[in-house]
């Protein structure tokens, strides 16, 4: 948060949101008291990201496009939460090893089908 924008939080935007609430709650605005808390650090609930990114791998596989990059956007979303660059570092990481992860089950399976497919024609 830049100074301008802190000074406009707690100063400009606070004594409205005094004014609103002391008319609302028909009472003397001096009566009105409000607080800010900072918050320094949030931080990225990693098991949800986990979640995540195994819902979108099997969005890809079972070929739902459209659903794979609303997990996406979801996935980037949960990311870019922290402030702390080093943390989104780690997450970054672990997204594009579990890309790899699944690009790499995915030729697997294909080569796995691949191998019983010749086998039939073999047979036949």
């Amino acid at each position: 948060m830049t100074p301008e924008e802190e000074i406009k939080l707690t100063v400009v935007i606070a004594d409205e949101l005094k004014r609103l609430m002391a008319e609302n709650e028909e009472v003397d605005i001096s009566h009105i008291e409000l607080s800010m808390v900072q918050i320094n650090e949030v931080r990225i609930n990693y098991d949800y990201l986990v979640d995540l990114i195994a819902k979108m791998a099997d969005e890809i596989h079972a070929h739902q496009n459209e659903d794979a990059e609303a997990t996406r956007i979801e996935i980037n979303v949960e990311i870019a939460k922290s402030d702390n660059e080093e943390e989104k570092e780690k997450c970054v990481d672990l997204w594009k090893l579990s890309i790899v992860e699944t690009l790499y089950l995915i030729v697997i399976l294909h080569q796995e089908l691949w191998k019983q497919w010749i086998v039939r024609e073999n047979e036949q």
